[in-house]
C-alpha cells in the first residue's frame, strides 16, 4: 500500500524569490552529480530535521550561500535497508570499492524490484533515507536553516519524521545491493604480493 514518506533534505540556495514554484525542484537528472560514489543512488535525505539544518549550514559555509531545509513527501510502497555505513558509502576498511557506476546499476536493480527508498541501519548519527526517483517527490515546505531551528526550538514542529505503518520491507535477493556487490569485488581482487 503507497503510504507518503516525509523526509528532511540539507541544501544552499541563492535566495528565496516571492512566488518562487518548487514544482520540479527535485528530478532524476541530479542523481549522481555528487562527489560521492553512492550520490548515484539517489536523492540523500534524513528523518531528522537537526541533520538536514546541520547539512546545510556547512554546504552554506563552504558555498557562501543561504542554507536552507526542505521538507519533503515522497509516495513509498516498498522500503529496503542498508547495513551500517561501509555499506552505504561503498567502502571496505575506509578505502572506496564501489563507483558512480555501480551504485546506479544498484539503483536501476532496486527500482526494477519495485523499491521506493532506501534507509541504513547503524547510521543514527545522521538518519538517512535515500530516494531512488526523486522526480515523485514534492516539496511541503523551505525554510532556511535558521528558521527551521527557531520553530524546532520554540517547539512549533516536530524533530523527526517517522516511517507511517503499511509499507513493506524487502530484503536483498530480487536485486542487487552494495554488500553483495563489494563483496563480489573484494572475492575477485588478486591477494597483495
Amino acid at each position: 500500500m503507497i503510504k507518503p514518506l516525509t523526509v528532511f533534505h540539507g541544501s544552499v540556495s541563492i535566495g528565496f524569490e516571492p512566488g518562487e514554484s518548487l514544482e520540479g525542484l527535485f528530478n532524476d537528472e541530479l542523481i549522481g552529480k555528487g562527489g560521492d560514489a553512492n550520490s548515484a543512488l539517489g536523492l540523500h535525505t534524513s528523518f531528522s530535521r537537526w541533520v538536514a539544518i546541520e547539512y546545510a549550514q556547512n554546504l552554506g559555509r563552504i558555498t557562501q550561500r543561504l542554507p536552507v531545509v526542505y521538507e519533503i513527501s515522497v509516495p513509498v510502497n516498498r522500503i529496503t535497508c542498508l547495513l551500517g555505513t561501509s555499506e552505504y558509502l561503498g567502502m571496505v576498511d575506509g578505502e572506496s570499492v564501489l563507483t558512480h557506476a555501480d551504485f546506479s546499476a544498484i539503483r536501476s536493480s532496486m527500482i526494477e524490484a519495485g523499491i521506493d527508498a532506501v534507509v541504513v541501519e547503524g547510521c543514527e548519527d545522521i538518519d538517512p533515507c535515500v530516494l531512488l526517483q526523486p522526480s515523485r517527490c514534492s516539496v511541503i515546505s523551505r525554510y532556511t536553516a535558521d528558521m527551521m531551528t527557531s520553530r524546532l526550538e520554540s517547539g512549533e514542529i516536530a524533530e523527526e519524521s517517522i516511517l507511517p505503518n503499511g509499507i513493506e520491507w524487502v530484503t536483498g535477493g530480487d536485486f542487487l545491493t552494495p554488500e553483495e556487490l563489494m563483496s563480489n569485488r573484494l572475492v575477485a581482487a588478486p591477494a597483495p604480493n
